[in-house]
């Protein structure tokens, strides 16, 4: 449009003046506004200029209707620069953010800004900066654009500086992505030796706030792979006991506690350098708050996952676990504690259902839907747990002998994986099994005295008839 049209408008549509002015004043407005809205979906930044003939100087400077329309889009091409550069700065301090991330923002940021500069030197916008010198040398806006312009070629150099020093990151981020979970704290050790070599070499990061910042972002990234790699069986404990993920949250855990070992210890060393080093100590003397900005995201998943630790253990306690071998039971009661066993799994189930609703995602830590639903569900479980508990006293309550008290013993105990009802099963019902045996020793012992008081009648009448 600015080549095929827009000199069509301006120069060989004949409407009066007035219009004229109006017409191109808008004219340059709607441009303007196209432009940024085309190129912001490509998340870079084009300068609109104007399609003006400014080769005659002298002629140009005594139109005061163009100097306005010039200044007027100087003034655009300000605010548009310093809302793009403001609004990059805001998506980086994104609380997401990891360090591929963090890598990749830089390289768009160095490219946009480089973009910026090769536009900033084209001669047409030049000549336009040299028109308003000339006539509105003193301006504020034109003061502010000059400033402005001398930002964005120091801002690509700073750009750059920080691309070069942290592009090293790249590698080993990327890895994690991809690595097992146990290879991971070895990658770790790797790349936060190297964000202490990037804070000894790159300005930017010369100082505590960056250095947490960044190494802030390496727990999400770590975040980001334990969330990517719960996902591949979180689906399976919906329905039934995953070994999967109970093996991967175990893992994760550890993962987690060897990365704030690893921080710990690249504290540690570097506080045991020389005095020479004293700059590169202060910027990794962290504070408690240091900490708590470098953790609390990956703690707070720490926490879901603990959730989803005692979910598998209920999955193991409550629910349907195809590869589990069912007990033999004897005596009795045994279709009675079959029945209240699948009556307890389906009463899970329900429970289960509620809680993976479609709208909600454990992994999602930013929102506490999931902890309110969570709190619900160990409300839920306990009341099994009592339910559990009374199935496996009921089933108690007609034992008469000591091989069918074992035998139920041995089938209760086999099923109890959390530590309540193995705590339930050692202390309450040890004691009705030691009162099973306790009756059993008193029958053994008056059988034993029986025995031995018609021994003695027997050895008596055996003296009297050899005897008398």
């Amino acid at each position: 449009m600015n080549n095929k049209y827009i000199d069509v408008m301006m120069n060989q549509i004949k409407v009066p003046e007035g219009i004229k002015k109006e017409l191109i004043i808008n004219l340059h407005k709607f441009m303007m506004s196209l432009s940024q809205a085309y190129h912001s979906d490509q998340k870079e930044i084009v300068l609109y200029i104007p399609k003006e003939n400014l080769s005659d100087l002298d002629q140009v400077i005594k139109d005061k209707d163009l100097i306005s329309r010039l200044e007027t889009i100087m003034v655009e091409w300000t605010n548009q620069i310093r809302d793009f550069i403001n609004g990059q700065e805001t998506v980086t301090n994104r609380e997401d953010y990891n360090v591929i991330d963090e890598i990749k923002f830089w390289e768009l940021r160095n490219m946009n800004l480089s973009n910026i500069s090769r536009q900033l030197e084209i001669g047409d916008l030049k000549r336009i900066i040299e028109v308003l010198d000339k006539v509105r040398a003193q301006s504020d806006n034109l003061s502010g654009f000059k400033k402005l312009k001398d930002n964005i070629f120091s801002e690509k150099k700073k750009a750059q500086n920080i691309l070069n020093n942290i592009k090293i990151l790249y590698d080993l981020s990327f890895s994690i992505m991809k690595a097992d979970i146990r290879e991971i704290p070895s990658i770790l050790q790797k790349i936060i030796d190297r964000i202490r070599c990037i804070t000894e070499k790159c300005e930017s990061y010369k100082n505590r706030e960056k250095c947490t910042d960044l190494i802030k972002k390496v727990s999400i990234q770590l975040m980001h792979r334990f969330i990517s790699k719960i996902k591949e069986n979180l689906v399976n404990i919906k329905q039934e006991y995953s070994e999967d993920l109970h093996h991967d949250i175990k893992l994760i855990k550890i993962c987690i506690w060897e990365w704030k070992t690893i921080y710990y210890k690249s504290k540690k060393r570097v506080a045991s350098f020389k005095k020479d080093d004293r700059q590169l100590q202060e910027i990794w003397d962290f504070q408690t708050k240091d900490y708590q900005n470098i953790f609390y995201d990956l703690e707070s998943f720490e926490k879901r996952c603990l959730n989803l630790e005692d979910i598998c253990l209920c999955q193991l306690q409550f629910g349907k676990n195809k590869n589990a071998k069912n007990p033999i039971w004897g005596g009795t009661k045994r279709y009675e504690i079959t029945k209240q066993l699948k009556d307890i799994e389906d009463k899970f189930d329900d429970q289960m259902k509620r809680l993976f609703s479609a709208d909600i995602k454990v992994e999602d830590i930013k929102v506490n839907k999931w902890q309110e639903e969570f709190r619900n569900f160990s409300k839920s479980i306990e009341d099994l747990e009592d339910i559990y508990k009374n199935s496996i006293s009921s089933a108690f309550k007609r034992v008469n002998t000591i091989e069918e008290a074992v035998n139920y013993v041995e089938n209760f105990y086999s099923l109890a994986k959390r530590q309540k009802i193995k705590d339930y099963i050692k202390n309450e019902i040890a004691n009705d099994i030691l009162g099973i045996w306790s009756k059993d020793i008193e029958k053994m012992k008056i059988v034993i005295n029986n025995l031995i008081f018609y021994f003695k009648i027997l050895k008596l009448i055996y003296f009297y008839l050899f005897n008398f």
